[in-house]
């Protein structure tokens, strides 16, 4: 049995502004890309043979994203012949996810060889990663911790390295001899020049009893803390989740870590399928299409003498003059400029503007909710206006006005308002005024989309809603 496992939990804050820490990366919709990375990760797994439906960690507030970008491949949850989701209420790094993932699979007295892959890496060689999957699968089934190494093809100093020992049974794979955490340029080019050496991709296969089991050896309160954790889950719900009073105990390692640095059965097969974890904005410039001056170009751009640049433009025109090997991403409330030599240090940069308490670090005005989408129009000290697209049969959740009055008016389909113990059924062209402190419910019986406009009149206006 093969039960493949999405790790969804990352924030990836080098790719701000289009990564945010409640929309990050593997499901952000990337320009030019019809799906997003994680739907990417979960389509890549319908090719792997005799593999189950997968298994996607991910935190908790994250929950209706990865459900809804499931179905909007065709992919249903448990009960419908879909995937399983399991909800961290804080993350807790790579080696916990795997743990409670090995503790899912083999709570049905099985014990699946699990194949576990970041939800935010590009593949574009499909067929060479199936044939490593069926090598590592085997390796997996003799008791290996495999790991998946990436031949390099530069001296990249944001990978971590894995040594190669000696050669297994398996053509193209070794014993695991060192690993070395992103080492400085000068070490990385030797590792090139040695041959001996590979990128760490971040993926790997074992048994779930075989993890748990050298996770127990070397890092036993992470094993306890996980088992309790999984142990206490909500299994009663379309979700796994997980109980934060246990788990937020958890200490927090990556599988390397915690395991594989330390483990006697570390395994490593090499790689070579145009693997990228899309680590900063120059890597998506390596990696998108250029004109003939070597840029890479998407929305609404106009250049003149500009040559080595990524502008990308999601809501206004971009004009650029005079510039090489520059960064520009713009997003409808947040544009980044920087030099592609220093992509890495956006993540420095996110971390001031997050210190400022900026609402730009944590998510778009334009935000997927569980009941459809909400967007920021308008935001002054005392008014905020924002747009409510409801689903068909959603139901947006009794809100708390925060001392601050609402009309809502409603500019497209017919849906019920309950106030208190008052219902108003609300068509296209009439509004309902919501007084401050009052708490509401709204729901969309129809079979169409439901469009409002909310006003929100007062002094304490609430941060943007995204549930």
């Amino acid at each position: 049995m093969l039960l493949p496992v999405v790790l969804a939990g990352g924030v990836g804050s080098r790719l701000w502004p289009v990564s945010r820490a409640l929309a990050p990366k593997q499901f952000a919709r990337f320009p030019g890309r019809a799906n997003t990375f994680f739907q990417e990760t979960v389509l890549r797994l319908g090719c792997v043979a005799g593999a189950e439906n997968p298994l996607v960690v991910c935190n908790e507030g994250h929950g209706f994203l990865v459900a809804e970008q499931l179905r909007e491949l065709g992919i249903g949850q448990p009960g419908k012949g879909g995937a399983s989701i399991l909800l961290e209420p804080v993350s807790r790094n790579t080696a916990a996810a795997a743990a409670l993932a090995a503790f899912h699979g083999i709570s049905a007295n099985q014990d699946p060889v699990l194949l576990v892959l970041p939800s935010d890496h590009i593949i574009s060689n499909s067929q060479a990663l199936l044939e490593a999957i069926e090598v590592g699968n085997k390796l997996a089934e003799e008791g290996h911790l495999v790991t998946f190494g990436v031949t390099p093809d530069s001296p990249e100093t944001g990978y971590g390295y894995i040594e190669r020992g000696e050669p297994l049974l398996q053509e193209g794979t070794w014993a695991v001899k060192k690993f070395t955490e992103k080492p400085d340029r000068q070490l990385a080019e030797q590792f090139i020049a040695s041959n001996s050496h590979s990128w760490n991709s971040g993926m790997f296969m074992f048994r779930a009893s075989v993890y748990l089991n050298q996770l127990n050896l070397l890092a036993p309160d992470i094993y306890m803390g996980c088992k309790h954790s999984y142990e206490s889950a909500n299994l009663n719900s379309d979700f796994i989740s997980i109980p934060l009073e246990l788990f937020s105990k958890c200490r927090a390692k990556s599988i390397d870590f915690a395991v594989m640095e330390k483990t006697e059965k570390a395994a490593v097969i090499s790689l070579d399928a145009g693997w990228n974890d899309i680590g900063s904005w120059d890597a998506v410039w390596q990696l998108e299409s250029k004109d003939g001056d070597g840029n890479s170009i998407k929305g609404d751009v106009i250049t003149s003498n500009v040559q080595g640049c990524l502008i990308h433009s999601k809501s206004r025109l971009i004009a650029a003059v005079g510039l090489s090997d520059v960064v520009i991403v713009e997003t409808a409330d947040a544009v980044l400029v920087a030099s592609r030599e220093q992509a890495q240090l956006v993540k420095e940069l996110v971390s001031q503007i997050e210190f400022a308490n900026k609402d730009e670090s944590q998510n778009h005005i334009k935000v997927d909710c569980p009941w459809g989408v909400s967007e920021l129009l308008c935001r002054r000290p005392n008014h905020q206006i924002t747009q409510l697209f409801v689903s068909p049969g959603a139901c947006v959740p009794s809100t708390s006005q925060c001392h601050v009055a609402e009309q809502l008016f409603v500019v497209k389909g017919r849906v019920e308002i309950s106030i208190g113990d008052d219902i108003y059924s609300v068509g296209a062209g009439d509004s309902t005024f919501v007084p401050a402190d009052a708490s509401y419910a709204l729901i969309n019986k129809s079979d169409c989309a439901a469009e409002l406009i909310k006003v929100q009149l007062g002094v304490n206006i609430c941060e943007q809603e995204s549930t």
